[in-house]
């Protein structure tokens, strides 16, 4: 399992643009993707999960990976959030 924190760089918050490209990013990868914020983590594949986060801009996200190909999925999730979610 891989977990660490990553602030959401967006300057909406997670709005449903962005819930659908990152849980099309997190469906390429076999492994269990969950993020969170303040509450529990959430499945990341999931559009309505990812909404029901309420995550504002700059806000801490705890993103954990866990399986076979966790580690290209974390270091690929980390990079979407910080680079290509400022975009959407």
């Amino acid at each position: 399992m891989r977990s660490g924190i990553v602030p959401l760089a967006n300057r909406w918050g997670m709005h449903a643009r962005l819930a659908f490209h990152l849980a099309a990013e997190a469906a390429r990868f076999r492994c269990s993707v969950r993020l969170g914020g303040a509450g529990s983590p959430v499945d990341a594949k999931e559009i309505m999960s990812l909404l029901m986060l309420e995550a504002m801009p700059g806000d801490e996200l705890r993103l954990e990976t866990d399986g076979n190909d966790e580690d290209a999925a974390y270091e690929a999730l980390t990079s979407f959030l910080l680079n290509d979610a400022k975009l959407l």
